[in-house]
């Protein structure tokens, strides 16, 4: 009897110590009533610690993973700003971001579309995605079923015939559509659409909270953007105006003056007789003539300012002052829905358009003239102004006054642009002046002003 009872407690022993080392799994066996009943209460205990340690186990496992998401997300959001930071160019800045969100939900694919204030898409840009035209069409490919920009992340699973007509745009198969909108304020300044190849990205509150945290960061940057780009834009019109005061104040009151001067020797002559240089004084005051119409011409570009709507509404407004002053039927063809230019970059074209249209004015002898604004993904940017004059053989010719600085002006804008400029012309064939230049040019800035009288 005092044997097993020995046993029975030697038994019970080894089972708390087991316990004590964390091994609540473990089972006894006794066959004495008069310990059974503890034996049971310890096992009962153990079952109820391995529990409890288990439930400690998984809250601690969430809370260090919901610590490594938040660390995760911050490094996420850390590498955004220092992007928004060292990036100056907008369009680097648009798929530079989106790059690193592809990243983090694993999409093969993307694309970042920029919002004008109607909601107009003014600026696409794409990633892994072959046919650009097909995903951007209204009403089918990528954006057909998913084209909206909604005030908040839209997460969207694609069903098999939408998968099939977006399969072909991409080199890998795709099973949903994130459409992150970039925010400033209460407005929807752009938006990414992230197609993701497995299902289920982006589920949890965490994943969309970042989101839509890099959505606000970037529409913010892209507002600050357009920001800078209008108040460098209104410095430049301010800077080209008070350039035009003091043209007319100075130069231009000058030559009115000397217009004068010149007209009174020129009577002075004739009541002397002296024919001969009654001839030369009209020559001056010939010359004294052009030179006013074309320093007035010079104040007026001057003073005309780009449109904040883009380069369309301000060379369709030269156009029109073009004809209206010259007579000569001139149209506009603008074959471009997705021009980014900056300011700068847009007064250079328009320039150059203006320059060119001066030359038709003073030498084409044109009745028609056609302006084309193309936008080419492969070749980038064409400008193109055509007339049904007289053209000219060879080299443009420089023998009126001013003309050779006016090509010469047209050329050095060009190359700001990073493109070139070509002259085209046959006797009785008429002109044609073509600009070239890449969708993303480093245009300079400079105020220097384009003498009209080429």
């Amino acid at each position: 009897m005092k044997h097993k009872a020995a046993e029975a407690l030697k038994t019970l022993e080894r089972y708390v110590e087991l316990i004590s080392s964390g091994r609540y799994d473990q089972k006894i066996s006794i066959d004495d009533p008069d310990y059974k009943g503890l034996a049971d209460k310890l096992a009962s205990l153990a079952a109820t610690m391995q529990e409890s340690v288990q439930d400690v186990d998984s809250k601690v496992r969430h809370q260090t993973e919901r610590l490594e998401q938040k660390r995760g997300s911050l490094e996420i959001l850390y590498d955004v700003a220092s992007t928004i930071n060292e990036s100056h160019d907008l369009q680097q800045l648009l798929t530079g971001t989106m790059r690193k969100l592809m990243g983090v939900v694993g999409a093969p694919a993307g694309a970042a579309k920029l919002l004008d204030e109607n909601g107009e898409t003014r600026l696409t840009r794409y990633v892994g995605i072959h046919d650009e035209r097909a995903a951007d069409r209204e009403g089918s490919g990528l954006f057909g079923a998913f084209n909206g920009a909604a005030p908040q992340l839209v997460r969207k699973e694609l069903g098999e015939n939408e998968s099939d007509d977006i399969r072909s745009l991409l080199s890998k198969d795709v099973k949903g559509v994130i459409s992150i909108p970039l925010r400033y304020q209460d407005r929807t300044v752009g938006v990414y659409h992230l197609l993701t190849a497995t299902p289920g990205v982006a589920a949890t509150e965490e994943m969309q909270e970042l989101l839509e945290t890099v959505g606000k960061q970037l529409g913010f940057a892209i507002e600050k953007a357009r920001l800078d780009a209008e108040s460098k834009r209104l410095s430049i019109i301010e800077e080209r105006n008070r350039l035009a005061h003091d043209l007319h104040d100075s130069l231009a009151q000058t030559l009115v003056s000397l217009r004068f001067q010149v007209r009174n020797l020129d009577q002075t002559l004739q009541q002397n007789g002296d024919y001969a240089s009654i001839h030369e004084i009209e020559r001056v005051e010939a010359s004294i003539d052009e030179a006013n119409s074309e320093l007035r011409d010079l104040i007026a570009h001057f003073r005309s300012p780009m449109d904040k709507l883009g380069l369309y509404p301000a060379l369709d407004r030269v156009i029109k002052r073009f004809k209206r002053d010259s007579g000569v039927d001139a149209y506009l063809q603008y074959d471009c829905d997705n021009e980014n230019l900056s300011a700068s970059q847009e007064l250079q074209v328009m320039r150059i358009v203006q320059e060119s249209l001066n030359n038709v004015k003073k030498h084409a002898q044109a009745h028609t003239v056609r302006v084309l604004v193309q936008c080419n993904n492969a070749e980038g940017y064409q400008v193109l102004i055509e007339d049904d004059g007289v053209g000219f053989e060879g080299p443009a010719p420089t023998d009126h006054p001013g003309t050779h600085i006016g090509l010469t002006v047209m050329k050095e804008r060009a190359a700001r642009l990073g493109g070139e400029l070509n002259i085209e012309s046959e006797p009785g064939d008429g002109t044609r002046v073509e600009l070239n230049m890449p969708f993303s040019p480093d245009a300079d800035d400079s105020l220097s002003p384009v003498p009209q009288n080429g």
